[in-house]
C-alpha cells in the first residue's frame, strides 16, 4: 500500500498524514499502534485528569477524542469502499467531547477500548484491495479517499501523542521538581524508562531551546514552574551542559 497522494486529499488532513513515517499502511498500524498504547498506559494516574490550561481537554478526554475520531474515519472509509454515494456529514469534536463524559470512564477500560478500536481499524483496512483503497467519496463537504483515512487514523493519534508529550507532560514535569526529585536528570531517567522515550522532557527542552520553548508555552497559555523562569533570569539557558563530551547537570 503506497502513501496517500496529498494532491487529492483535503489540506486539513496533511498534518496528520505527514506524522506517519512508514510508507506502508499495514506496517504503520503494526508499528505505531503498540508504541502509542505503551506511552499512554504509562502516564501517571495523577496526570490523566490534568489539563495544561483552562478550557483545554484532559488527557482522558484526548484519548476519548482519538477513539471517537477513529470510529468516524473508519465509517467514512467503509462507506467509500462499499461505494455508498451519499455524502457524509462532518463531526464537531467539541460537541463530541462535551458529551462523552470521559471523566466518568475508568482509565484501563478506556485504554482497552482504544486497543479494540485500533485492532478493528487494522482489520478493516487490511481487508481492502487496491480498488477499495482508492475508492473516493464526500465527507465534510470535501472529496477524499479510503487510503488517506487509514493514514489519518494513525497520524491523528501520533499528533495528539506529541501534544501530550510537549504541552501536558513538559509543563507538568517542571512542577515535579522537587516533588519527585531535586535532580531533574533523575526525572528524565524515570520518564525515559517509563515511557520508552529516547530523551527525557528536560533534555527535549534543551534540544528545542529552553528560552524559546518557555516563551512559546506561555504565549499558548501553558504554565511553567517558577524555578524554570528563575533559571532563565539568571542567564542559564539550558538544563544540561556538555564539557569535554560529558553531559553535566
Amino acid at each position: 500500500m503506497p502513501r496517500p497522494n496529498l494532491s487529492i486529499v483535503p489540506e486539513f488532513y496533511h498534518k496528520y498524514i505527514n506524522q506517519v513515517p512508514e510508507n506502508d499502511l499495514m506496517e504503520a498500524f503494526q508499528k505505531e499502534s503498540p508504541s502509542f498504547t505503551q506511552f499512554m498506559e504509562n502516564i501517571p494516574e495523577a496526570k490523566r485528569e490534568y489539563r495544561y490550561s483552562e478550557g483545554k481537554w484532559t488527557i482522558k478526554e484526548v484519548v476519548q477524542h482519538i477513539i471517537d475520531g477513529e470510529r468516524v474515519f473508519d465509517y467514512r472509509a467503509l462507506c467509500f469502499a462499499r461505494k455508498d454515494p451519499a455524502p457524509l456529514p462532518g463531526f464537531d469534536e467539541n460537541i463530541f467531547a462535551a458529551n462523552a463524559k470521559s471523566e466518568n470512564r475508568n482509565w484501563n477500560d478506556l485504554m482497552e477500548e482504544f486497543k479494540v478500536v485500533r485492532k478493528s481499524s487494522e482489520y478493516l483496512f487490511g481487508s481492502f484491495d487496491e480498488e477499495q483503497l482508492n475508492a473516493r467519496g464526500i465527507s465534510s463537504n470535501h472529496s477524499n479517499y479510503v487510503l488517506a483515512f487509514g493514514y489519518v487514523i494513525i497520524g491523528h493519534s501520533l499528533h495528539h501523542l506529541n501534544v501530550i508529550r510537549e504541552r501536558y507532560l513538559a509543563s507538568w514535569v517542571s512542577f515535579r521538581i522537587p516533588e519527585i526529585s531535586d535532580e531533574f536528570y533523575r526525572v528524565d531517567d524515570a520518564m525515559m524508562a517509563g515511557f520508552g522515550w529516547e530523551i527525557g522532557a528536560f533534555e527535549s527542552w534543551d534540544v528545542l531551546g529552553v528560552e524559546k520553548t518557555v516563551k512559546a508555552m506561555k504565549e499558548a497559555g501553558y504554565k511553567v514552574a517558577a524555578w524554570v523562569e528563575e533559571m532563565l533570569n539568571k542567564g542559564i539557558k539550558s538544563f544540561y551542559k556538555v564539557e569535554n563530551g560529558i553531559r553535566l547537570c
